[in-house]
């Protein structure tokens, strides 16, 4: 049986058969331990980092990356922002312990997405705080610094950066809203405009006078050829802005 085989199609030609055969089996079961296979839904939450600090007298608010951080899908942090009125601390308080697992749920709680100085409308950078593959699990501070806002000098938008500065090192941010020339809007005073969307909890405060807490979620961020993972939402605290000192410095 075998003999007829191999005179009818050509010895060359079944073993050439066979190894093909033999490669789609090894990428099929590499698929499918390795990579959770072609429609198949992979569910993986990704470790959060760990919260830091906050300092509201030099405007900064510290989180850590850990070894926890290195899974192979792992790629770095995400940030959200949400603004609430000085005499509303009830509603602060309330969202500071939200079990959130998808930024799309923190969006739906009033929460917007920080991006990039340089990002374009409607395609921020993902992850916003990218960790290089050669850092990835080990141990580092992420610094966010508001203090550049307060500078009347020398004004420029808030920065991100690690304490090893080939991590990061002075990423500008804005926020997640644009203007009409589809520009993201800075964290300045006179950037503040009541038709933000981001504003609807402080629409009748006075930017030259009074103050507000604008809080932050961070999420860990990854992605792989097929899906895209998130850490449950990791609440790092909150800043009070005073407007009146962006306005006329410290």
């Amino acid at each position: 049986m075998v003999k007829k085989f191999l005179a009818l199609f050509g010895k060359s030609e079944v073993v050439k058969n066979l190894r093909s055969i033999l490669l789609l089996g090894v990428l099929l079961v590499m698929a499918g331990v390795g990579f959770g296979g072609c429609g198949l839904e992979t569910v993986t939450v990704l470790n959060e980092p760990m919260v830091g600090s906050v300092d509201n007298s030099n405007h900064t608010i510290k989180f850590y990356g850990t070894s926890k951080n290195s899974e192979i899908q792992f790629k770095g942090f995400d940030l959200y922002y949400k603004f609430y009125k000085i005499d509303d601390y009830d509603s602060l308080q309330a969202d500071m312990n939200l079990n959130i697992s998808n930024p799309d749920d923190l969006i739906e709680k009033g929460f917007f997405k920080i991006v990039k100085s340089t990002d374009i409308q409607g395609n921020p950078t993902e992850p916003l705080i990218y960790i290089p593959p050669l850092y990835r699990g080990s141990s580092y501070t992420v610094t966010i610094d508001f203090s550049n806002i307060f500078n009347v000098v020398n004004k420029s938008d808030p920065v991100i950066y690690t304490d090893n500065s080939n991590i990061v090192s002075d990423l500008q941010i804005r926020r997640g809203v644009t203007d009409a020339s589809g520009f993201y809007k800075s964290f300045y005073d006179y950037d503040f405009s009541s038709p933000d969307a981001d504003l609807t909890n402080v629409v009748d405060v006075n930017p030259s006078s009074e103050s507000i807490y604008i809080a932050f979620y961070v999420f860990s961020y990854g992605s792989d050829f097929e899906n895209t993972y998130y850490s449950n939402a990791c609440y790092l605290g909150y800043l009070t802005i005073n407007l009146g000192l962006v306005q006329e410095g410290e």
